[in-house]
């Protein structure tokens, strides 16, 4: 498995010394592999209008990472973190202050040192990490800053790209995709700021913590199911500069549906949010397993990829979903439909079943490929895009 994905790298035109590299940082990892599980994530994000509009785009991190450590684990805990993104300010494990720590600044991976005499043999122990990082303004990986032009002048908002290995640059993790579990998700933010996640969030009451902000509110989001790191979603705007239209239900048992974009694109979300949700459907129908969660599909002007399948979140170029209805034609409404088609069966072959490294990830990619011709030829749309040999 590492092999491949090795060769890959090789094949890739990565330099033989990066080639080199990768091995003995893989072979030092195996431990970690195999003798480590994440139990979950609770994040806590802290934003205001300085995160949006002044250097450095600062924002609080707070993260609580359960972990089960075997007694085959002999050495400090490493984890990943972008040392050029996360600033980290406290750790403990467990009731312990662990003050000597770095970040490789080659390989992103962060040491715990000290760690080891602690965790051995104990089955399970809590990792808390208070840290600052900042948004990227220099590409459109980690939690982005990104904008838009308007008549009142340019909009700032921020939007996640974690794929494949960028959640290091928001939180500290295991990033490798065979470390899926849970996570929890607390954002605080001043007044006049939406929240986009992968799945549904309420306003919450913190005048009783010790220390709480009243400028600020805090939304907490209902836990994930089990994912690695980048299929997790975040989308920061201010009010009344994103809105949603509301699909029919995504499942029997509810599952709501919508598609957001920027305000003023309302006429053109109507066939996304119409073909949507009978293209889930037929992926629920197809593999008999359930979506229970929403849907929300998010348009933005600028993203990396055509398309990305956060776990009930996919985001979208606008012209890659958005359909104008002054020249529209079957061929544009056939290449929306696939678009969607694509991303949402990741959802089953790639976010429920994962590649265990990020070089078989060609397996979910392959099996999503398939199910895009054929879940948009079974909602009986038509082209010559979507004949099934």
């Amino acid at each position: 498995m590492y092999i491949c994905f090795f060769l890959n790298t090789i094949e890739n035109s990565m330099s033989l010394v990066i080639f080199l590299s990768c091995i003995l940082i893989n072979w030092v990892n195996c431990e970690r592999l195999q003798s480590l599980d994440v139990s979950s994530y609770k994040l806590q994000l802290t934003f205001n209008d300085d995160t949006f509009y002044q250097e450095p785009y600062e924002f609080m991190g707070y993260a609580q990472i359960k972990l089960v450590v075997r007694g085959t684990y002999t050495t400090d805990l490493k984890m990943h973190a972008a040392h050029d993104f996360i600033k980290i300010h406290q750790i403990f494990l467990d009731d312990t202050a662990l003050t000597e720590f770095n970040i490789d600044e080659s390989t992103d991976i962060l040491t715990i040192e000290g760690s080891k005499d602690i965790s051995k043999d104990i089955y399970g122990v809590t990792l808390y990490i208070n840290y600052t990082s900042r948004l990227s303004t220099d590409d459109m990986y980690g939690l982005y800053r990104t904008s838009f032009e308007t008549s009142e002048g340019i909009k700032y908002f921020a939007l996640s790209q974690f794929a494949p290995n960028f959640a290091r640059r928001v939180f500290p993790c295991f990033d490798e995709p065979t470390f899926k579990t849970t996570y929890q998700l607390y954002v605080s933010y001043t007044p006049g700021i939406d929240i986009l996640f992968d799945t549904d969030g309420s306003v919450v009451d913190t005048s009783d913590i010790i220390d709480s902000d009243d400028a600020y509110e805090t939304v907490l989001f209902k836990t994930t199911r089990k994912l690695s790191t980048y299929m997790i979603g975040i989308g920061l705007f201010h009010k009344n500069e994103f809105s949603c239209n509301t699909g029919e239900n995504i499942t029997s048992t509810g599952g709501v549906y919508r598609v957001c974009s920027r305000i003023g694109t309302e006429s053109v979300r109507s066939w996304a949010v119409s073909v949507g949700p009978s293209l889930v459907k037929q992926l629920v129908n197809f593999t008999n397993f359930i979506y229970h969660d929403k849907m929300d599909v998010l348009a933005v002007p600028h993203l990396p990829v055509i398309a990305e399948e956060n776990w009930g979140l996919v985001t979208a170029r606008e012209s890659s979903l958005l359909l104008s209805n002054d020249d529209s034609s079957a061929l544009d409404m056939g290449k929306i439909a696939m678009t969607m088609s694509f991303e949402f069966a990741q959802m089953w072959f790639g976010n429920v079943a994962t590649p265990e490294w990020w070089s078989i990830c060609y397996v979910s990619k392959g099996l999503a490929t398939y199910m895009q011709y054929l879940i948009t030829h079974l909602v009986n749309f038509t082209n010559s895009e979507q004949e099934l040999s």
